[in-house]
């Protein structure tokens, strides 16, 4: 009996390209590989129905890493007009959905109030829970700053999200700051993973 692993897991290009063919993550693709390897472990020693295991020739996939404090500095000066963008990020921690799905109605920016801070909708979460997280000064100032005169409450903080083939400004901007060398690094998905050391 020949069995073979599906191409989409076999194939040996980036993690993100594999990533959008099957649509999970490193971690999940990574749990699916042990347990796959498992199978076909016992297929072959204890069966004896195969002859090789079709799941090691799945690689590994790369786990996303944290940005560390210096890499976030460094990237918001080289970042341009997605400073805000990426501070968001890097303050807040929040994903790129999250990012994408803010109105001006989450924000609490009132110089004068409490603390500003950001209220995220409980429809625009993974866990599907409302969330409260403070803002810092600079950022809410930023935020301030960059609203137009006449938002209205449920107008997108901002207008576009970047989505997987629209992410070359970002590793661009993390080249420039000599975050990356090359492609094969994952960075964007956990610009947010540094935001509770800055």
């Amino acid at each position: 009996m020949h069995l073979d692993v599906p191409s989409e897991l076999a194939d040996s290009g980036s993690g993100e390209s594999r990533q959008t063919k099957i649509g999970c993550s490193p971690r999940t693709c990574n749990e699916y590989r042990k347990r796959c390897l498992g199978l076909g472990r016992w297929a072959l020693e204890v069966a004896r129905i195969i002859e090789r295991n079709p799941a090691a020739a799945v690689e590994r996939r790369k786990k996303r890493r944290a940005l560390t404090i210096d890499q976030g500095r460094r990237l918001l000066e080289v970042c341009g007009p997605r400073r805000l963008r990426y501070s968001i990020h890097l303050w807040a921690g929040l994903r790129v959905s999250e990012t994408g799905a803010l109105q001006w109605r989450n924000l609490d920016l009132d110089p004068d109030g409490d603390r500003p801070c950001i209220r995220l909708r409980a429809e625009t979460t993974k866990s599907k829970r409302a969330d409260e997280l403070p803002l810092h000064t600079d950022l809410a100032e930023a935020l301030r700053d960059a609203k137009p005169p006449f938002a209205k409450p449920t107008d997108r903080v901002f207008k576009t999200t970047p989505i997987l083939r629209t992410l070359k400004p970002v590793f661009y901007s993390c080249l420039w700051a000599g975050i990356v060398s090359d492609a094969s690094e994952t960075f964007f998905g956990d610009l947010g993973a540094g935001a509770a050391e800055m």
